[in-house]
Order: structure tokens, then sequence, then C-alpha cells
């Protein structure tokens, strides 16, 4: 790696800490956090759950995947979709009835302090 390359993930990293700090006085509670305190419409909350499925490698190497076998990787990733109808139909109630708005809130009820 050349030095430019260096300063760049230096400043990347000074960046990302810098935002932190600038949101850390913002959010005060988890609700805040994850499900940005009630005020987003279902439809984004949703969108930004199966958003989370991804990451940029998914678009690359199923991309690459897909180009080599076909419609198998196009059927692998269909799941994606299925999982998170699933998951929204048969927790998202459990969830909205606990009061809770992530796992570990959820989790943590439903076990006590013991999971670490």
């Amino acid at each position: 790696m050349q030095s430019l390359d260096y300063i760049v993930i230096v400043l990347y990293v000074v960046g990302i800490v810098v935002v932190g700090f600038v949101f850390m006085g913002k959010m005060k509670t988890s609700k805040e956090m994850f499900a940005a305190g009630g005020q987003s419409p279902w439809w984004v909350s949703g969108l930004s759950a199966f958003m989370t499925q991804f990451s940029a490698g998914t678009f690359v190497v199923w991309g690459g995947i897909a180009y080599k076998y076909g419609v198998v990787a196009i059927a692998i990733n269909l799941c994606y979709g299925v999982s998170a109808l699933f998951v929204g139909w048969l927790i998202a109630g459990v969830w909205r009835k606990a009061g809770v708005d992530s796992a570990s809130e959820f989790l943590q009820l439903r076990y006590g302090g013991s999971i670490v």
C-alpha cells in the first residue's frame, strides 16, 4: 500500500469517529437508535431491515456466482426476500407485543441478564 492509501484509511476512521460523537448526544435510547424513535413509516423500517441483509460483497460475489452457475444463484438469493417476509410475519408481531426495539433487547427480556 502507498502512503496515500494510509492517509485515506486514517481520514475515513477519523470521519467515522467524528460522526459518532456528533450523533452520540442526539440518541438517548435504543428506540431512537434502532427504530428512529418511532418516527419512520412501516415501509421505511421494513426496507431498512431488508437491506441490512445485503452488503457490497453480495452484489459482487453473487453476480459472479450467477454468471457462473446461472439460475441456482438467483434461486438462492430469492430466499433473502422470502425469509424477510417470514421474519416480518412471524417475529415482528412478537417483538411489538414485547415492546422491544432490537434483537438484543428481546433476548434479554426472554432469557434474562445471563446472556452476554
